[in-house]
């Protein structure tokens, strides 16, 4: 597919509106069309980033493109989930408490409102609704930094509820737990990457265990109940054991595998035991002590793109590996314009990387050298101000 710069810049902004901070009122974007594909959790019905729905609209604002506004009861970073008509997203209210709620996709109007969990903190711009919902079809499950995971039907029937801190430990993560839960296959998926040692001024997190693990979980999505956890260890250094990003799958020939990034490593899980088929290096090579994970890593082409901490180059990661594949599987590195916080995405055989200079450059993944970035830059402040004012909107 020729990817033109007018379109794909489209389909990059599109994309960029599901990621930028939600902070207390949600809108929408004018559509071409009444029923548009489905958004069902952070990265998207590829988990990549991307959707096949055409004539999204390329410039908006306040007013331009806007089909509604809806307020918030509070400020979110979490994601809208879109399923059929409807869009869900998570909320704190004034009282702290979180909430989850359901709107309808064409109005904006809420037609549902339940509050999940209470114990909303603010720290830095992030707060316990960062976790974006993410819905399998059937139900729709939401997640919050305070460890209150539950599943809803679309009506707003609760089906079931329980509270990972309980059972495993408070999240030890600086700003604040940020990971979204992921569905694939009939199965829910969650990591938490976080410090061993709970730092005395990690006051949210602060409880009777004196030391926490890393995991990576998978549950049955209908129940709630463990089918497995995996624990995760790392030699990284204090915070840079913390990881704010989200699990992926990665189709095999040799079976599916579920991606992890974060605390100086990836590493690929088997989707049926979670054992740990192989790791690969090379994300915080000056293993520094405070350089945390943001950015969820891509699956494109064959080959595992993930973006280093405090702008460590991206690299590209060889699929089929076996065992540490540090110095084996590192397909190239691009140095130029790594980003920090911001999640590529693979679109027309392209990887789309934003940097935290607000440009935006695609690379040709295949490039044996990972120095060639194309022409395509765009100068994104005019985009990412145009929802500093707390709302979120439909375009």
């Amino acid at each position: 597919m020729n990817l033109d710069v007018p379109t794909g810049a489209g389909k990059i902004m599109a994309y960029l509106m599901r990621s930028l901070l939600v902070p207390v009122s949600l809108a929408f974007l004018v559509a071409a069309s009444a029923r548009a594909e489905n958004w069902p959790q952070w990265r998207g019905p590829y988990y990549n980033g991307s959707t096949y729905e055409t004539k999204l609209p390329v410039q908006w604002s306040k007013t331009e493109n806007v089909a509604w506004v809806t307020p918030l009861p509070g400020a979110s970073s979490a994601t809208p989930a879109v399923w059929e008509d409807s869009v869900y997203v998570a909320s704190p209210d004034e009282q702290k408490n979180l909430l989850l709620l359901c709107l309808d996709r064409q109005t904006g109007k809420v037609r549902w409102q339940k509050v999940v969990s209470s114990g909303d903190v603010q720290k830095g711009r992030n707060n316990m609704t960062a976790p974006s919902p993410a819905i399998d079809g059937k139900r729709v499950v939401v997640l919050f930094g305070t460890g209150d995971l539950a599943a809803y039907d679309f009506s707003g029937q609760e089906l079931w509820k329980r509270n990972l801190a309980k059972d495993y430990g408070r999240f030890a993560i600086k700003w604040i737990y940020g990971s979204s839960p992921m569905v694939y296959r009939s199965r829910l998926f969650v990591q938490v990457l976080q410090q061993n040692t709970c730092p005395a001024d990690y006051t949210e997190a602060l409880d009777a265990q004196p030391t926490r693990e890393s995991f990576l979980l998978c549950l049955d999505p209908e129940t709630g109940k463990e089918i497995w956890r995996c624990l995760r260890p790392t030699d990284a250094l204090e915070e840079a054991q913390e990881a704010y990003s989200t699990p992926i799958p990665s189709v095999r020939r040799q079976g599916t595998e579920i991606l992890v990034a974060g605390a100086d490593y990836v590493t690929a899980h088997a989707f049926k035991t979670g054992e740990e088929l192989w790791r690969c290096g090379g994300l915080n090579v000056r293993r520094e002590n405070s350089w945390r994970l943001v950015p969820t890593p891509l699956v494109a082409g064959g080959m595992i793109i993930a973006c280093g901490p405090r702008r460590d180059p991206v690299i590209a990661i060889k699929d089929g590996g076996d065992g540490l594949v540090t110095d084996t599987h590192i397909a190239w590195r691009y140095k130029e314009f790594a980003s920090d916080c911001v999640t590529p995405l693979f679109f027309a055989f392209k990887v789309f990387v934003l940097d935290g200079d607000h440009q935006m450059y695609d690379l040709h993944h295949h490039h044996a050298d990972g120095q060639q970035g194309s022409s395509l830059r765009h100068e994104l402040w005019d985009v990412c101000q145009a929802n500093e004012n707390d709302q979120l909107f439909r375009y």
